[in-house]
């Protein structure tokens, strides 16, 4: 229980974290890619995104929960679902937990790699598994919880949106 409720609170923590980077004025000197939204855009939507993972991620596990009666046919062919994507633990919630606890490591480290050592290079490669670890736990949330994958799209919207927009970093400032 304490493990989630730090994979809840870790997007939160990552959150504060990339606040106070002092990259600013590297930042300002870059050559931004089309459609780049105004800085004070950034807080808002991520304040909102980091709420709605943690809410994503706590209604995955408890939505996991068994009843103490039976368990009717489906319920049962449901769990050996999950359990065939993510085979290890009761339904897969073991590596279901390293997935997201590996793809939050992936959101925080972005922030550093991009603002705290300047690599545009390095933050792309970053994202670009992050892009492939969402969809991966968007598609096994589903099986367990529809509400949980659903609560990860806008997050999806806006993770690929910032890929092209770190994918134009990249392209327009490689001699920077």
């Amino acid at each position: 229980m304490k493990t989630l409720y730090s994979a809840a609170a870790l997007p939160i923590r990552a959150a504060s974290a990339a606040a106070f980077s002092n990259s600013a004025q590297w930042y300002q000197s870059l050559t931004k890619p089309p459609l780049t939204p105004p800085n004070w855009i950034f807080g808002p939507v991520w304040t909102l995104l980091y709420a709605m993972i943690a809410v994503s991620i706590l209604t995955f596990h408890f939505s996991g929960r068994q009843p103490t009666h039976s368990i009717s046919d489906e319920e049962n062919n449901a769990d050996s679902n999950l359990s065939a994507e993510c085979p290890s633990g009761k339904s897969g919630t073991k590596s279901v937990t390293a997935l997201t606890l590996f793809h939050l490591m992936l959101n925080f480290s972005w922030s550093w790699l991009f603002f705290g050592i300047h690599s545009p290079s390095l933050a792309l490669a970053d994202i670009l598994l992050l892009d492939l670890t969402l969809f991966k736990m968007i598609k096994v949330y589903r099986k367990r919880s529809r509400a949980s994958a659903l609560l990860l799209v806008p997050y999806l919207i806006w993770v690929l949106f910032a890929t092209y927009l770190n994918l134009g970093f990249v392209i327009l400032n490689t001699n920077k």
